[in-house]
C-alpha cells in the first residue's frame, strides 16, 4: 500500500506547546486556516528545535505522511498529523 503526502500552510495561532507523554516529547501547534485552525502534533525529534523557535504569526508549511488504513478494517480514531518537514514562509 502506498504512502499519502500532506501539506498544511498557515498562520500559528499561538505559540507551540512542548509536551511530554511517558518520556516522548512531542509539540502541539494550532495552524489557523481561513476557516478554522488544524492542530499538529510533532514528534520527530529532528523538528522539536526547529518548532520550539516558532512564534504567534510565523507563516509555515508543515508535511507529513499518512499510512492509508484498509477499507475492511476501518478504526475510529482520528488520523493525527505527524509531520516530517517544517519550512518557515516569509
Amino acid at each position: 500500500m502506498n504512502n499519502c503526502k500532506w501539506t498544511a500552510e498557515g498562520h500559528l495561532n499561538q505559540a507551540p506547546e512542548i509536551c511530554s507523554n511517558r518520556g516522548r516529547k512531542h509539540a502541539i501547534v494550532r495552524l489557523g486556516m481561513d476557516d478554522g485552525e488544524i492542530v499538529i502534533f510533532a514528534h520527530e525529534e529532528s523538528l522539536l528545535g526547529d518548532v520550539r523557535k516558532l512564534k504567534t504569526g510565523d507563516k509555515v508549511r508543515f508535511t507529513g505522511i499518512i499510512e492509508p488504513r484498509k477499507a475492511e478494517t476501518r478504526s475510529t480514531k482520528p488520523y493525527f498529523l505527524n509531520p516530517v518537514f517544517l519550512e518557515k514562509l516569509s
